[in-house]
């Protein structure tokens, strides 16, 4: 017998239900009535906000019903502050000062920009600047070589076609010259220096058990405060040679060695050759205004006296991808 029912609402039903099931003879447990609730209907059509399309379709409002502070075209900051009252606060002098600046800044840049319409566009032509002071002479050859080494050496990576025809030109006639240092069985010492058609390089070379160390002494100059430079005789060449050699070795017994070596032939060890026997080939002046200039195109020119240098010093047994004669 399914449950009766009644309405959820209804209280005269509720209590009809009561008073008869009280009357009724008790045979069983009766049980309680299911509670019915009316479904509700649909919701009354109301008035539909307006959307964005209908803002823009209705008619502007007269201009003397708009507020105060858009009729005079105030800035959108004291428009924002005047509408929302004091939920916006003022601006601090540090964002005012900010503000100021980045106005002074634009309007500098639209006077710059305007002025380089009007002024006349004049072609720059890029001089190289020269590769030396006037007191150093070099030929047009020469020149052109000491160019492509302060090229070189200004552009790092980008520049190695420059230095390489740098070391084409100055491998031509270069001489290598290495002076043994006699030293106890398992320390080597050597001096080294290349005799080029512009001066002398100086290097050294060194080895014992607790250390090693060399460099310079082949086709690339030397290089001090003042800029890149060659020795101007053999002697200057050999001297600081010798000087970076005894500085360098860190082994007692193998600097006393070094310095009775050199001591032998007239070299003092501890001299230093002075500014008049370096030939300055480049300075550091003209490398830092090389520094922002595009490299110019590097000539091709024969490598052949740079492979044979190389091969006479022991630095490669191959020609280079050149054939053997």
């Amino acid at each position: 017998m399914p449950r009766p029912t009644l309405p959820a609402g209804d209280v005269a039903a509720h209590a009809a239900w009561v008073a008869e099931t009280v009357a009724a003879p008790f045979h069983r447990p009766r049980e309680l009535p299911r509670l019915v609730r009316p479904k509700g209907g649909p919701a009354p059509a109301g008035e539909r906000e307006p959307d964005l399309l209908d803002l823009m379709s209705a008619p502007a409002a007269p201009a003397d019903e708009k507020p105060w502070y858009i009729r005079e075209r105030l800035p959108l900051a004291e428009m924002l502050r005047a509408h929302f009252g004091g939920t916006i606060s003022p601006p601090t002098p540090l964002a005012q000062k900010r503000a100021r600046l980045k106005r002074e800044r634009a309007e500098a840049a639209i006077a710059a920009r305007a002025a380089a319409q009007v002024a006349p566009v004049e072609e720059e032509v890029e001089e190289a600047p020269p590769p030396a002071p006037a007191s150093w002479s070099f030929t047009k050859e020469e020149a052109a070589a000491v160019k492509n080494l302060a090229w070189g050496k200004a552009h790092s990576v980008p520049g190695e076609l420059h230095r390489k025809a740098w070391e084409a030109f100055i491998a031509r006639g270069a001489v290598l010259t290495e002076m043994t240092v006699p030293m106890r069985k398992g320390h080597f010492a050597k001096a080294r220096i290349t005799e080029t058609q512009l001066g002398f390089t100086s290097g050294y070379d060194y080895e014992h058990p607790k250390a090693g160390c060399g460099g310079g002494g082949y086709l690339d100059p030397q290089r001090d405060d003042e800029g890149w430079f060659l020795w101007s005789t053999r002697q200057a060449a050999l001297q600081a040679a010798a000087n970076e050699l005894w500085i360098e070795y860190c082994d007692p017994p193998g600097k006393d060695r070094i310095r009775a070596h050199f001591a032998s032939i007239g070299i003092d060890v501890e001299a230093v050759p002075g500014e008049d026997d370096k030939r300055l080939l480049v300075s550091h002046s003209i490398m830092a205004d090389l520094y922002s200039r595009k490299l110019p195109r590097v000539p091709e020119q024969s490598l052949d006296a740079l492979v044979e240098y190389e091969r006479a010093c022991g630095l490669t047994d191959h020609w280079a991808g050149l054939a053997p004669a």
